[in-house]
């Protein structure tokens, strides 16, 4: 699924590491009422490919990244790599 992410001026994990802006639909934080309205003007900017393609990277970062064991497994890593430690 591709997120949607609520712009609350909130730091994302691995916002060094993940272009945020492209891998969901934004709303702002003002704006909750319109998510309906935003949602529908997202999708019907995307062709099937685009579409397919973000709902790909999307799954991908899950896998990867953002389930339970891959983050807790990422977050060990970097806090490792910020210690010094390997």
């Amino acid at each position: 699924r591709i997120p949607i992410i609520v712009d609350s001026d909130m730091r994302l994990p691995y916002d060094d590491e993940v272009d945020w802006r492209t891998m969901g639909v934004w709303v702002p934080a003002d704006d909750v009422d319109g998510i309906g309205r935003r949602l529908l003007g997202f999708h019907r900017g995307l062709g099937p490919e685009e579409f397919a393609d973000r709902q790909l990277r999307a799954r991908s970062w899950w896998v990867e990244r953002a389930n339970h064991g891959a983050f807790l497994r990422h977050l060990v890593a970097r806090l490792r790599k910020t210690s010094g430690r390997t």
